[in-house]
């Protein structure tokens, strides 16, 4: 993070696999330890519709100073503001609608996102079969 005081930019992380940390037993230790606070990250990325089985219209960005989210103001087609005042909801959720939003709350609800869940497991079983398909060691280290 030397590089980041001297120069003054901006870190972010891409969190889409962050559901694997689910099933660390599976996972090499570099990326168990990985984090976004690890990283001293600006803003991170999750994306559900990666592997939290939610279409992809669903995800968002967050921020460590939320103040940051002034720059993303916009206007667009897909995106509205209720007011004068930044209000981080309606910027940061990438969906045309709440509609994904109330998808990813039910299918957490109905899965949850705890170590050794069934969620977990289709996460595991996934992976094993991508790995069986794929069994280069260049791959097995990535996840």
């Amino acid at each position: 993070m030397k590089l980041k005081s001297r120069y003054g930019f901006r870190v972010h992380v891409d969190g889409s696999y962050g559901y694997f940390r689910l099933i660390p037993e599976d996972l090499d230790e570099d990326t168990r330890r990985a984090s976004w606070q690890r990283w001293k990250a600006d803003s991170i990325v999750i994306d559900p519709h990666k592997h939290g089985l939610q279409p992809y219209g669903c995800g968002c960005v967050l921020f460590r100073d939320p103040v940051v989210g002034r720059f993303y103001k916009h206007d667009s087609p897909y995106t509205y503001f209720t007011s004068k005042e930044l209000h981080l909801g309606e910027i940061t959720w990438s969906a045309r609608g709440r509609a994904a939003a109330v998808a990813l709350w039910a299918t957490q609800r109905l899965l949850p996102l705890t170590s050794g869940g069934a969620f977990a497991q289709g996460l595991k079983n996934g992976r094993k079969a991508a790995l069986e398909l794929q069994p280069a060691p260049e791959l097995r280290r990535r996840f």
